[in-house]
């Protein structure tokens, strides 16, 4: 159990969805199991590696806040830990050089960024930058492993900031009162939970209102409202249910805030895909 959750599988298992979810939008769903299983493999050995790291670089903090974590608790040691971040990053190299030198360079420099963001850039105030280059790239990167990238497709960055950002505050308002009392300089300490778990929640819903938002003034995009609308409710829903746990304050309730927001970020990225496809 400690070694499943090391990685954080949680986040692992939504990226995973979204890669399958953009895989069989892209592909007109004429996807060949062969190429989902090497997209799968790759995103989850780079996905394995910014867990492992993740739990080695936050250790010592872990031990004084959460000591039953796999690490500080001593279930996994720190070079098991990092075993499998290796391990990681090699079934990420060798699964995803499979489609070629650009598609690799793409999920190369996401998992950078995800690497970045736990070994340096956690601790200050810039830690949501990565989440908000990251997590764009990955519909891009599917679209690469499948053939030609749209260009309408990197309209995901612009958009997509406010609500990336919102899902950084979403992991990250749980661990507030640590990172502050550790004297950490991030927003969440800044904020503290409630107000962090508050804050990503209304970044979110304004990514779903931006979405909407272009896809009425920008017809050029070839971005269909009609298409966008549904999957914009369904995010939006998903943003008000994460709003009432955050409304309610408790360390439970802003630790469940994450998978909603984080599922409708995703959801309605792959509005936005299916709209200009």
């Amino acid at each position: 159990m400690a070694w499943i959750r090391l990685p954080h599988p949680a986040a692992i298992v939504i990226v995973l969805a979204a890669t399958v979810a953009f895989a069989m939008l892209f592909s007109g769903g004429d996807l060949r199991p062969d190429v989902l299983v090497r997209m799968l493999l790759a995103m989850l050995g780079g996905q394995l590696a910014i867990g492992a790291v993740n739990e080695i670089a936050d250790r010592a903090l872990d031990a004084r806040s959460k000591p039953w974590k796999p690490i500080p608790s001593g279930l996994v040691s720190v070079q098991q830990a990092a075993v499998l971040a290796v391990a990681g990053l090699v079934g990420m190299a060798l699964a995803g050089s499979t489609f070629g030198a650009g598609p690799l360079a793409l999920l190369a420099l996401g998992t950078g960024l995800g690497l970045a963001y736990d070994v340096w850039l956690k601790p200050g105030p810039w830690a949501w930058a990565p989440y908000a280059l990251a997590l764009p790239l990955l519909p891009v990167w599917v679209m690469a492993c499948l053939g030609e990238v749209d260009m309408r497709a990197w309209l995901l960055f612009p958009l997509g900031v406010p609500g990336t950002a919102g899902v950084y505050l979403a992991q990250s308002a749980a661990d507030a009162d640590t990172d502050r009392a550790a004297g950490l300089d991030n927003i969440g300490a800044r904020l503290g939970p409630r107000r962090t778990a508050l804050l990503a929640t209304g970044l979110v819903g304004a990514t779903i209102l931006a979405a909407l938002g272009a896809a009425w003034l920008t017809p050029v995009a070839g971005a269909s409202l009609a298409t966008l609308a549904p999957w914009s409710i369904l995010a939006m829903l998903l943003v008000v249910s994460a709003t009432a746990l955050a409304a309610r304050g408790s360390d439970a309730a802003i630790r469940r805030c994450f998978v909603p927001l984080a599922l409708a970020l995703a959801v309605v990225g792959f509005g936005w895909a299916q709209a200009v496809g």
